[in-house]
């Protein structure tokens, strides 16, 4: 193994953890703005489906019907939902429900 090698592979493993961390901590960064808490985070769809029970397919299905967010996508296998954008669906979905 070459020694640039060797070098990328030591950068690689300790850079990824700490991106890793940085990622999670701006997820669920909340910031306070006139008083009310304003999200500014990025939920991956684990995330999405644990504050909305519904399956993966399901998901899927209301996003292609334009029934819930449409997700941004980082690349071919990141999707990700603004955090704002999901709560605001909970809150009419919630809304829908009383009628």
């Amino acid at each position: 193994m070459s020694i640039e090698s060797q070098l990328a592979d030591a950068v690689t493993g300790k850079l990824i953890p700490l991106l890793e961390a940085t990622i999670e901590r701006k997820l669920t960064e909340h910031r306070q703005i006139d008083g009310q808490e304003k999200r500014y985070g990025f939920l991956r769809l684990p995330q999405v489906l644990q504050l909305i029970p519904v399956s993966k397919a399901t998901w899927w299905q209301l996003v292609k019907e334009g029934k819930a967010p449409a997700g941004i996508r980082l690349s071919a296998n990141v999707t990700v939902w603004r955090e704002a954008d999901i709560d605001r669906y909970i809150r009419e979905a919630g809304r829908d429900d009383c009628k």
